[in-house]
């Protein structure tokens, strides 16, 4: 089977990750092609022989894409769809090019959005439209009788052995470590993580907080917000506190700075995302997460500590009760480990596969 995604490849945000893990299995056994944006700041692989680079973000001309997979007669076209890359009029645009046996649509968001994209969505040449969060398939802004919830997979990490890491981070044991991860943007509540470690400071004078966060150079937004949460850490007189990593570091120097923690915590707001790639990679680290009780977190029922907003006190009070309950926090380690091993990246593109051939 010969598939062509269309989907943002080698750039350092979550769709490109889930498209390069996910078809790294599927590639084992079908021919892939990854039909790729153009418009890109930087790469975080170089491209081989399997990406051609046909489009430009949010733009409505898709014309070398058709033409690409008529001549290359593709069996299935597979589009990782997000408003970011396909804006509504963008994505017509995109299915009135395509001539294709079957045509795949993961929408990798989920919010009122919906409205625009169900016409979209529910013309004939569409086979099926996959998405994460349940919260869609209920949706009276969906009509399309072929939504299928469709998960995301979980990364095996090597267990690293925590007082190695620690020693070479130069961390204390006696007060907790916390880490947060996720490209920076205004929604990943930094600056209310910086003012809940300030509160903390108070009961726990050493606490260590591990920001692996990267800027996200295709996101002019997220500059802005590293010098805001910079210039808030020199407020707040926390600069030996925290260790800010903006870099684009490899999965596994990330899975290292997770394990080196005691508590993971991802306080972020609701922007619509279908799901959240941080927090699983947290679980598969088997770290006690913090998340917010919002939509993008839903699926996350015994895996993960959940409080009700990303308020400085509420963070702060997260941290204290699970820091304070060892019991909850092996629980929380335990369940995570289970879930990452049921939906590891290898059976969920067994599902896919599934999809594909039904």
């Amino acid at each position: 089977m010969h598939i062509a995604v269309i989907t943002p490849i080698h750039t350092p945000d979550g769709i490109s990750r889930y498209s390069e893990k996910l078809y790294s299995e599927i590639s084992r056994e079908h021919q892939v092609t990854f039909l790729a944006n153009q418009d890109i700041a930087r790469l975080t692989l170089p491209d081989g022989a399997n990406v051609q680079r046909l489009w430009i973000a949010s733009n409505k001309n898709f014309e070398a894409v058709g033409a690409w997979i008529r001549e290359n007669k593709v069996d299935m076209v597979h589009i990782q769809a997000h408003p970011e890359y396909f804006p509504p009029a963008a994505l017509a645009a995109l299915l009135k090019e395509i001539e294709a046996p079957k045509v795949i649509v993961t929408m990798h968001s989920f919010g009122p959005w919906h409205t625009a994209y169900a016409n979209i969505l529910n013309q004939p040449k569409v086979t099926k439209v996959l998405i994460h969060n349940p919260d869609a398939i209920a949706s009276e802004h969906i009509h399309s009788t072929q939504l299928e919830l469709f998960p995301l997979g979980y990364d095996t990490y090597p267990r690293f052995d925590k007082q190695e890491l620690r020693q070479v981070l130069n961390i204390e044991d006696n007060s907790p470590v916390i880490v947060t991860h996720g490209l920076i943007t205004e929604s990943k509540g930094l600056l209310e993580t910086a003012e809940a470690v300030k509160i903390l400071t108070a009961d726990f004078p050493k606490i260590s907080w591990l920001a692996a966060n990267a800027l996200n150079g295709n996101n002019p937004a997220s500059a802005k917000v590293v010098n805001q949460f910079k210039k808030r850490i020199t407020e707040l007189g926390l600069e030996h506190h925290i260790t800010l990593i903006t870099d684009f570091l490899s999965s596994a120097a990330v899975a290292g700075l997770i394990q080196a923690a005691d508590i993971g915590v991802l306080p972020y707001q609701e922007v619509g995302e279908g799901a959240s790639a941080a927090a699983r990679k947290f679980i598969s680290c088997g770290i006690p997460t913090i998340v917010t009780d919002i939509p993008v977190m839903q699926e996350f029922t015994t895996e993960a500590y959940k409080i009700a907003d990303n308020s400085p006190a509420a963070i702060a009070e997260g941290i204290r009760q699970l820091w304070g309950n060892e019991v909850l926090r092996t629980d929380l380690s335990q369940n995570s480990a289970a879930t990452a091993e049921r939906l590891n990246w290898p059976h969920v593109a067994a599902q896919l596969i599934q999809i594909y051939n039904s």
